[in-house]
């Protein structure tokens, strides 16, 4: 009697000692996929600012500036924006010129549209041409005209003064104060079928 009781017993701990090393075995693949969950959001940042940050030096490539990439890095103070000169040397962002700072916050906004055209369904750019030389104005007018085909983006509204970039446009509208009253004109769209409200 006693000797079978002892087979029981070990037999009963074999099978304790079987699911023991499962359920540690069931723990350790669960400890791993939650340290990758645990990594994936940095992991999956990096990636997106790294496409961001290729796009970005697409863009501005264009401008023919000094500035030739913008890069995005990300350390324990955050995400931060690296701009790199013709030369190498890196560049504070907020010691660049009017010129280069619009050409970077063109070339983000051209960057942000195209990692995302499924969502943009419009851009709407005020006074994008401010402090840009003629050469400069006329790039960015032809950067302009290839978001719909390059970043998906069907529709661009563009504030602006320079009559340049108003000349490039498919529809001009107008605003003219009359009387304290600010007016919008927008000949082409009417002539196209388009209504215009007051």
């Amino acid at each position: 009697g006693k000797l079978a009781q002892l087979g029981e017993q070990i037999s009963e701990l074999e099978g304790l000692l079987r699911e023991y090393d499962g359920a540690i075995e069931r723990a350790e693949r669960a400890v791993a996929v939650l340290r990758v969950l645990e990594e994936a959001p940095p992991l999956v940042l990096q990636s997106r600012l790294a496409l961001l940050s290729g796009l970005m030096s697409e863009a501005l490539s264009r401008f023919g500036l000094d500035i030739v990439s913008a890069s995005f890095r990300v350390d324990r103070d955050g995400v931060r924006l690296v701009v790199t000169r013709a030369n190498g040397q890196a560049a504070d962002p907020a010691g660049l010129s009017g010129g280069e700072k619009v050409a970077l916050a063109l070339s983000f906004v051209v960057a942000l549209a195209r990692l995302h055209s499924v969502r943009a369904g419009f851009l709407v750019l005020d006074e994008p041409t401010a402090e840009l030389d003629r050469h400069r104005r006329q790039t960015l007018i032809e950067v302009l005209r290839g978001l719909a085909s390059t970043a998906g983006v069907p529709q661009l509204i563009v504030v602006t003064h320079d009559e340049d970039v108003a000349e490039a446009a498919d529809v001009v509208c107008r605003v003219e104060k009359e009387a304290g009253t600010s007016r919008v004109s927008c000949p082409e769209a009417l002539e196209e079928g388009a209504s215009v409200g007051p």
